[in-house]
């Protein structure tokens, strides 16, 4: 199957290798080890990215189930029970907050810290392996973390509509605000706006009308806490891809006017917060519970909540920031290459 929701349009054959790599190895092994069934494979063809799920034990082309006889088969079924009686994904949410997300945060801050023009040759070399390198760690982490909110979802989903009688459309925005992240939220453009708002020199600097690359530099530079939050937002925030998986496309950091207009926004009106209006939808869909499974709703619905923002976060804190770091770094090299005369369009560097 054609993938156009992540990829519509055709990859480049840098990344294409990695994602193809990387994916298939890293969703695999989290399917085996919370006893899914699921496997999963990804191709590249003239760039576009195409993939195929199948069922361990299940016969390709066949539309019959794979047989409880097949050991393998018999074995996943139990590991998948276990999975949800133990709520293995909770092991899983806390090695993310506790060791993957904190090790990528780190490891795309120091290369985003890089200052590519000062790296001589064999520096600049070395940096672009390092992001390469990066890129590959990032995809697989991802993918390691892939389809752990979909179970708790559809098993609180498949509960309440039993109970109440709703339709799933009337319940998905019992979820609202569980995943901050996911609305642009994150805790670095929320310290930039809260110094700005004690900062009147900021203020000003942001209702001022020079361009907004101009207004971005300004605020950087700025010294105290506006400055410092600037800085750690452009390393994390701005460095990732901003509409695309691949290369091609822009980082944050690289759209001035979007981070202006970003910044206004919350300045002015705060960020989005869908929560209380969950929680108000909560109240009343729990009315219509019958007494006896109201403690279950309210662990089924805790349990979606408290995992669903692995679902962006491990995209935004992964391959997302490696590959505007990898996209800076060949943009870096390109512009050496051009210096040099060995090329005439720096930009022709990342789009091969």
């Amino acid at each position: 199957m054609l993938d156009t929701q992540h990829f519509p349009t055709p990859m480049s054959r840098f990344m294409s290798e990695y994602f193809v790599d990387g994916i298939g190895p890293a969703f695999n092994t989290t399917m085996a080890r919370h006893g899914r069934l699921t496997i999963f494979k990804i191709v590249s063809i003239n760039g576009y990215l195409y993939n195929q799920f199948g069922i361990i034990g299940a016969n390709a082309g066949s539309s019959e189930p794979p047989s409880m006889d097949n050991p393998v088969v018999a074995e996943r079924v139990e590991r998948g029970k276990q999975a949800f009686i133990n709520k293995s994904w909770k092991a899983d949410l806390e090695r993310w907050d506790n060791i993957d997300k904190p090790d990528s945060i780190e490891r795309n801050v120091k290369l985003a810290s890089v200052d590519i023009d000062a790296l001589n040759h064999d520096e600049l070399v070395e940096y672009l392996q390092e992001c390469r390198d990066n890129c590959a760690v990032m995809i697989r982490r991802h993918h390691t973390f892939s389809f752990l909110a979909k179970p708790t979802a559809s098993l609180f989903y498949d509960h309440a509509m039993e109970w109440t009688r709703l339709e799933l459309q009337q319940l998905l925005l019992l979820l609202d605000g569980a995943s901050p992240i996911s609305t642009g939220f994150s805790p670095e453009i929320e310290n930039v706006v809260l110094a700005i708002k004690d900062d009147e020199s900021a203020r000003a600097i942001l209702n001022s009308n020079p361009p907004a690359a101009t207004q971005v530099d300004i605020l950087r530079e700025l010294s105290g806490a506006v400055g410092e939050a600037m800085d750690r937002f452009i390393l994390m925030d701005g460095h990732r891809l901003a509409n695309s998986f691949d290369l091609q496309g822009q980082c944050l950091y690289e759209l001035p006017e979007t981070i202006i207009d970003r910044l206004n926004d919350a300045v002015a009106n705060g960020f989005v917060d869908r929560t209380k209006e969950a929680e108000e939808d909560v109240e009343f869909v729990r009315t219509l519970v019958p007494a006896e499974h109201i403690a279950k709703f309210n662990e089924l619905l805790a349990d979606a909540r408290q995992i669903a923002r692995i679902k962006d976060e491990r995209g935004l804190y992964c391959d997302i920031c490696a590959g505007g770091i990898m996209r800076k770094a060949i943009l870096g090299a390109g512009r050496r290459l051009a210096d040099e005369g060995v090329i005439s369009n720096p930009l022709k560097s990342s789009t091969r």
